[in-house]
């Protein structure tokens, strides 16, 4: 199962997240039919905004018994159903359900949701605490718009940035440095500040995530474990630091 989300104010069709989960891992049972034998897969398009009002009202509401997710079409609307069902004190049934609007995209169309190629990083590190990491984005990106990711072998990591009327350097160093490239001993790229900020003030999952860099072209924040596949890619901005 895939989440993709793609910049709709860039011209790239390249998605910006990619997220590839493992159904099993989150589902007690799960079946899906897609468009033919040979295209086995659904590509749906909905606002991540509304499923993400239903999911947050999951974590305050009483524990449910059971969620289901199904596509269903409601009055000729394809909709994502999500079914919650809660417990009762007695055998009634009780539930509630969410039908979310989506849009089912024509194969003709599925091409522009291909995964990204993954280039060869010049350096793969460990991202600072995220805390920490993020109060610095949030403060930056008030006074600039783009920064500067500087990183090198050593294992240091460096966030720069200027105007007219100032200049913002933010050291860290002992970070895990997971792979790099013997030719170069630093790579850096330049950023947009408030896509930086959206990932990291995200309601992220862990603090185990990596930082990859391709010299003056990518940079990719990417979480990877049992459950998961995510990659947040931010191209480079123009600057003129």
């Amino acid at each position: 199962m895939f989440f993709i989300i793609r910049d709709q104010q860039s011209h790239s069709s390249s998605p910006v997240i990619w997220c590839e989960i493992e159904p099993n891992n989150f589902f007690e049972s799960y079946s899906m039919d897609g468009l033919s034998a040979t295209e086995n897969e659904i590509y749906l398009e909905f606002v991540s905004n509304t499923v993400a009002k239903v999911v947050g009202s999951m974590k305050t509401a009483v524990s449910a018994k059971f969620i289901k997710i199904k596509l269903t079409k409601k009055v000729n609307q394809p909709c994502l159903t999500i079914d919650i069902n809660l417990p009762t004190l007695s055998n009634a049934r009780r539930s509630v359900t969410h039908d979310i609007p989506v849009t089912v995209i024509p194969n003709r169309l599925w091409s522009d949701y291909k995964e990204p190629d993954i280039p060869a990083w010049d350096i793969i590190t460990s991202v600072p605490p995220i805390r920490q990491l993020t109060t610095i984005i949030d403060r930056m990106k008030k006074l600039v718009t783009v920064a500067q990711i500087i990183v090198n072998v050593e294992g240091e990591i460096t966030i720069s940035a200027n105007n007219s009327l100032l200049t913002i350097n933010s050291h860290f160093d002992r970070v895990d440095v997971i792979e790099h490239r013997d030719r170069r001993k630093q790579s850096s790229v330049y950023v947009d500040v408030k896509k930086l900020h959206q990932f990291l003030s995200g309601d992220l999952v862990t603090e185990n995530i990596q930082c990859c860099i391709v010299d003056k072209k990518l940079m990719c924040l990417q979480i990877m474990n049992d459950f998961m596949t995510l990659r947040y890619f931010l191209p480079p901005a123009n600057s003129d630091i």
